[in-house]
């Protein structure tokens, strides 16, 4: 991950990095606890990848095999065990990144109803993880489930992502908006729509997202589109 002091704003450079990554911005002049939130966002960003780009080239994927098929998950850890057999069956862990932003969001924002003010504030206060642990565990929360449905469409894996929350105002996301820039996060969607075909449905606690399914290698002992003898 990578944090920018930036002096100014260029609009058209900030979308275009922030649509071929997670970067992070930081505006001068700062304060510590705008620094401190952007560091901590960026390590677990950091993490979030490394982790899932390792369970990717772990998994001997079955997902591109599968017609249908009903994906229930709760927590974060769920999420990134999904977009890693998601990342597997596209033949690329960046498009099982761009899944996990958007099951990250139905699980935060929507199950959790964790609003965007929300993050900003306990993210600069260092208290976020502690705070999803401790509104995931509670009477009000622990039973809900994102919902992911998987329907094979030749060539392509259509995925439906739903989460038991209000929904949001998903179009203030769908583009750059430079007065959210700065923030510790906030790019889940922009990043995904930058990777990826995706479609929020109204309210916004469904999302629709279409996965490429990475071509099968030839079978060992094959030459030539023949079974070798």
């Amino acid at each position: 991950e990578v944090i920018v002091q930036a002096r100014r704003e260029i609009p058209s450079e900030i979308r275009h990095a922030i649509q071929r990554g997670t970067i992070y911005y930081l505006n001068k002049p700062y304060e510590w606890p705008q620094l401190r939130a952007l560091v901590q966002a960026a390590e677990s960003s950091r993490e979030l990848r490394r982790s899932l780009k390792a369970r990717v080239s772990e998994i001997q994927d079955i997902v591109r095999l599968l017609d249908t098929a009903t994906l229930e998950l709760r927590s974060l850890d769920e999420a990134e065990v999904v977009a890693a057999h998601l990342g597997a069956a596209a033949g690329d862990p960046q498009l099982g990144i761009g899944v996990l932003e958007l099951l990250i969001n139905a699980v935060e924002h929507g199950n959790l109803g964790i609003s965007y003010d929300e993050k900003s504030r306990l993210r600069e206060s260092g208290d976020y993880e502690r705070h999803i642990a401790q509104r995931r565990a509670s009477e009000e929360h622990r039973d809900k489930l994102v919902t992911v449905v998987l329907s094979r469409d030749g060539d392509d894996l259509e995925v439906l992502i739903s989460d038991q929350g209000q929904g949001f105002d998903f179009q203030r996301y769908l583009d750059f908006d430079r007065n959210r820039v700065f923030d510790s996060h906030g790019r889940g969607v922009l990043l995904a729509r930058g990777l990826l075909e995706v479609e929020f449905l109204p309210p916004g606690n469904r999302v629709r997202v279409r996965l490429p399914l990475a071509k099968p290698e030839a079978d060992e002992g094959t030459a030539g589109g023949q079974p070798a003898s």
